[in-house]
């Protein structure tokens, strides 16, 4: 059971992604997931998260920037009973 579901949001931020997934994934222990939304990047961040091959990296693409309403949208594909944003 994914005890914790991580939340990033992200828009043309690949300089962090690349710092920040890799951190969650050496650092954090127990049961997770890391859920992944793209509010229409434009900055190669698409390329980059489809080349992590990991099973707790679950990754959405949306075609437009819908800002922090994203959250609310990556919520809902949550597994964890808890949240982390």
């Amino acid at each position: 059971m994914t005890t914790t579901s991580i939340v990033i949001l992200t828009i043309n931020r690949l300089h962090l992604l690349k710092k920040c997934i890799p951190t969650i994934l050496e650092n954090t222990e127990g049961e997770f997931e890391v859920i992944v939304w793209d509010n229409a990047s434009t900055d190669g961040t698409r390329e980059y998260l489809n080349s992590i091959q990991d099973p707790k990296i679950h990754i959405i693409y949306h075609d437009k920037n819908i800002g922090l309403n994203g959250y609310a949208e990556a919520f809902k594909h949550a597994r964890g009973e808890y949240l982390v944003e």
